[in-house]
């Protein structure tokens, strides 16, 4: 075979098209974007409900030690995960449910209310 009549590429496929289900054409895959958005907001999720994790021990050390999660500005030297969870703020906030208990965590100045 000669290398000019070769091929190269193929025929584009849009995601929507992919992620349909079998039995619609598709290949039943879950869209990457979507599966991404909700894998941050599941790590949002354990930074505020204080995980027993070794990455939300590391947050609450390097980036939480003087800030407050919902009020803190995003830094512009941090990860990429940690800015695409600083992002997702106010999303997260219309789920937020406050448990004040005895108060010892709470803040009136700093907590969305």
């Amino acid at each position: 075979m000669e290398r000019g009549l070769l091929k190269v590429g193929g025929t584009k496929v849009c995601w929507s098209d992919i992620c349909l289900p079998k039995d619609e054409g598709g290949l039943g895959l879950r869209n990457p974007e979507e599966r991404n958005y909700y894998q941050i907001l599941l790590h949002l999720y354990r930074v505020v409900n204080k995980d027993r994790s070794l990455w939300v021990s590391w947050v609450y050390t390097t980036h939480l030690k003087f800030n407050k999660f919902w009020v803190m500005e995003e830094p512009t030297d941090c990860s990429w995960i940690w800015r695409k969870v600083l992002k997702l703020r106010p999303i997260a906030l219309q789920f937020l449910q406050y448990n004040l208990g005895d108060g010892r965590t709470t803040s009136i100045w700093f907590d969305s209310w």
